[in-house]
């Protein structure tokens, strides 16, 4: 058997790519990853909520599957609140009904905590600025070269 060849596309530099799961985009255009975690999201509400499980367990799977798994592309990148707030709301209107809400209820008790009277569901768009900002103070508590930057500049 012959060495086949194989054909490399060179890639246009303004065109993203995935690496790890996070889209990453040279002009820094998140739309594509917002496009994934919107794909995502829907996926995985509509997995978790058409098999019929118990209240609680869809409640578990939304804190302990379906969170970390849109979340985890927030950290390193940075997408409007329009486009995490359309992400999210496919799959908030599968989640309530499965947990045993109505699916139009006031999205203010749906993403209030649960200690003032909320389902204490999370927005993906505050949940990336607190993983920002944690991921900036693990930088600059470690010395990284992020937290010498920071000093040089001030």
């Amino acid at each position: 058997m012959k060495n086949p060849t194989a054909k490399w596309e060179s890639p246009e530099p303004s065109e993203g790519h995935k690496t790890l799961g996070c889209v990453k985009n040279p002009n820094m255009n998140s739309r594509l990853q917002a496009r994934e975690i919107k794909k995502k999201a829907d996926r995985l509400s509509q997995l978790t909520c058409t098999y019929g499980l118990s209240r609680s367990t869809i409640q578990l799977a939304y804190s302990s599957v379906f969170l970390p798994a849109i979340q985890y592309a927030l950290v390193s990148s940075y997408i409007p609140k329009r486009d995490l707030d359309s992400a999210q709301a496919k799959a908030t209107k599968r989640f309530l009904p499965a947990m045993g809400y109505h699916p139009n209820m006031p999205r203010t008790v749906v993403y209030a905590p649960k200690q003032l009277g909320g389902l204490g569901l999370q927005r993906l768009y505050t949940n990336q600025g607190v993983r920002n900002v944690t991921q900036m103070l693990k930088h600059l508590r470690a010395g990284t070269k992020f937290r010498i930057n920071i000093d040089w500049l001030q």
